[in-house]
């Protein structure tokens, strides 16, 4: 049984009397420990595709199901509380609090201090956790994101251009947390414009007819 799964999910607005489509009809399964790599270029709807997946936005058309849980049955309320438990976001935004430290923001999510700590330290952020957002720079901002979405340990994580600002090395650690993340039964879908190579399980690529698989590793 799929851990989460979109069915011809489509999302569209009205501008203006003209009909925008912001996500063409699209389907996916994502299975426990699986590692899914979105691609596609800046406007092709990936930050959509992951906004609908995680029960953010509720599509025109088309349902998802998180395990037993039909989310676009649910009302906002509902669905913030599936989120909670169940679902960790890596916003471009970071949206980190400006008047808690990092490990403070960590633990917004839930979870333990000890599993904040080791996360931090995993992320090469053990030295900054008192550290206000101001005080970080742009990487270690989005690092600690990435420590947030992980730490309450949710059934899978849904991560929007994760790595975009970081170096190599900084990269390198991220990508070795989701690949853990996913060893220890969790999942992950990524979305990113980059052309790196990924340890994944599958790369689709979204575009204006939805999303097609272009590789598999």
């Amino acid at each position: 049984m799929s851990v989460l799964e979109l069915h011809q999910g489509e999302m569209r607005y009205d501008l203006r009397g003209q009909q925008i489509i912001a996500l063409a009809q699209s389907s996916l399964c994502v299975e426990q420990e699986e590692f899914i790599v979105v691609r596609g270029v800046s406007g092709a709807g990936k930050t959509t595709l992951l906004s609908i997946l995680g029960g953010m936005l509720r599509p025109t058309q088309g349902t998802v199901r998180l395990g037993d849980v039909e989310l676009t049955g649910l009302n906002p309320a509902g669905r913030a509380r599936v989120r909670q438990t169940s679902i960790g976001f890596v916003f471009q935004g970071m949206h980190l609090l400006p008047y808690l430290d990092l490990l403070e923001n960590t633990r917004l999510a839930g979870g333990t201090e000890q599993h904040a700590r080791l996360l931090l330290g995993q992320l090469g952020l053990g030295s900054r956790l008192h550290h206000r957002p101001a005080q970080l720079s742009a990487g270690e901002r989005q690092r600690g994101a990435v420590a947030r979405a992980l730490v309450h340990g949710p059934e899978i994580v849904l991560a929007d251009e994760p790595t975009g600002n970081l170096d190599p090395e900084s990269a390198r650690l991220v990508q070795s947390a989701f690949e853990s993340f996913c060893t220890g039964g969790g999942c992950l879908v990524m979305a990113t414009h980059s052309q790196q190579s990924l340890p994944v399980s599958r790369i689709l690529h979204l575009g204006p007819d939805g999303l097609h698989p272009i590789d598999a590793q």
